[in-house]
């Protein structure tokens, strides 16, 4: 798309439309792009000197009006393809930490699950002994004597 808006560039009499849809594309690649900023960077020098090297090349003479055009849409294009970037950047990487985080509670749920069944299957393999609460400790007494509780000094 780039290619085509700067072979266009120094054939129209409105650059401003040009260097909007030039704008355009930097507005995508910023919210598009994941991977590092260098995948953002690329696609803004690539527009950057695209437009350099079609107004220098031209024989035609550009106003003033045409080249603050592309002096405002570019820039503001191009901060804004970068804060993009960055703001999606930063929500990838939280999701990936959070991402992880949960499978590694996952894990330790499932451990735990395998011990507390292995517990209730050696618990059932053991049987409950006369005298005990169900579900308590094997010969755990219902009404045993009272522990003594130490008291701190």
């Amino acid at each position: 798309m780039q290619a085509d808006v700067l072979w266009m560039v120094p054939q129209v009499t409105h650059v401003a439309s040009s260097a909007l849809g030039l704008s355009l594309a930097l507005f995508g690649c910023g919210g598009v792009f994941t991977g590092g900023l260098r995948w953002t960077v690329a696609p803004v020098l690539a527009t950057w000197s695209g437009p350099a090297a079609a107004l220098a090349l031209t024989t035609r003479v550009s106003s003033g009006a045409e080249l603050v055009s592309l002096v405002v849409y570019l820039p503001t294009a191009t901060v804004v393809a970068l804060v993009t970037h960055g703001v999606r950047q930063r929500i990838t990487v939280r999701e990936v930490c959070t991402t992880v985080g949960l499978h590694r509670e996952q894990e330790r749920t499932a451990r735990a699950d395998a011990c507390l069944h292995a517990a209730n299957v050696t618990r059932d393999a053991v049987g409950t002994v006369p005298g005990s609460v169900p579900g308590s400790l094997p010969g755990s007494p219902v009404d045993g004597p009272a522990l003594p509780v130490p008291v701190p000094a």
